[in-house]
């Protein structure tokens, strides 16, 4: 019976931290998008200044 429990609490761990890389990832991707936009706003606005 504690192997099993060892074994639940194990799974749950490991699919809590899991879930917290995915979470992070999907974080670092919403800000790489971000600063992406704004970036090439900056640059077309610049073009814009400087034909």
């Amino acid at each position: 019976m504690p192997l099993v429990l060892l074994t639940v609490t194990l799974g749950g761990l490991l699919f809590r931290v899991a879930h917290a890389e995915v979470s992070a990832v999907g974080l670092l991707q919403q800000m790489i998008a971000i600063v992406g936009c704004d970036l090439l706003r900056s640059t077309r606005n610049l073009h814009r200044l400087n034909p």
